[in-house]
């Protein structure tokens, strides 16, 4: 399941409404360039329709309790609908390329869906070199046997990886090295997702180690509920 991990107290002072907080794609939103016939830059074409496309190649996938019913996937709409079975390739060479085209079907889903945010604590440089101070701790890469850091660590990720540094890819995108490895952290969409009219963030961590072949792509919903404050995660991918 997706996990579920905050909420809005009703104490919390808001803004005043802010107007014209539309929903926003950021270049972290790469599903159309994974589609066999990617739609074109003038396109109308919106993440409902996108849902439908078929991607550049079909997978053949299986689920995690009942390999023997492998079936071919070619679309987000039918991946989407099976993907509580927790979906992985038959070929695990095929594992990295249909991790982003999973989180990138996660994202449409939730684009499709977005509404106008009435308030919002991001500003607009959300995407910057100081992201470690205020994104959770589970951003952190960890692939050593200690595992992934729990949903819920109150701690912050520069707090666990301290020695992080941060390079400016893109207007919405930054890498930070460490001596884990390498993330590229991408604005997916900002909107609100969960429908409580707070604007929200959708990002995309790509995680690479130094040495060896592992690479992921984790999805995250977050939150911010005051000026300055920590985001917190409403949403995870992969579903666990």
């Amino acid at each position: 399941m997706i996990a579920l991990l905050t909420g809005c107290s009703a104490n919390t002072p808001l803004p005043p409404p802010r107007s014209g907080v539309e929903p926003a794609v950021g270049t972290g939103f790469t599903l159309p360039a994974l589609l066999a016939v990617p739609p074109q830059a003038d396109s109308a074409a919106s993440a409902h329709d996108l849902l439908d496309a078929a991607w550049y190649a079909t997978f053949e996938l299986a689920p995690q309790r009942t390999p023997e019913a492998a079936a071919p996937y070619a679309t987000c709409s039918a991946y989407l609908e099976r993907a509580h079975e927790q979906l992985a390739p038959v070929d695990e060479s095929a594992a990295a390329a249909f991790m982003e085209i999973a989180a990138m079907c996660e994202a449409t889903a939730l684009i499709a869906q977005a509404r106008p945010a009435a308030h919002s604590w991001i500003g607009d440089a959300a995407i910057d070199e100081a992201l470690p101070v205020h994104l959770p701790a589970e951003f952190a890469l960890r692939v050593a046997e200690s595992g992934r850091i729990p949903a819920g660590d109150e701690r912050r990720w520069a707090e666990v990886e301290p020695d992080i540094k941060g390079h400016r890819l893109t207007v919405d995108s930054v890498r930070f090295s460490h001596p884990h490895g390498i993330q590229e952290i991408a604005l997916v969409a900002r909107a609100d997702f969960d429908g409580d009219g707070i604007e929200d963030l959708l990002l995309l961590s790509r995680d690479y180690v130094d040495a060896g072949s592992y690479a992921a792509f984790r999805l995250f919903l977050l939150t911010r509920l005051e000026n300055g404050e920590p985001y917190r995660t409403i949403r995870l991918f992969p579903r666990s």
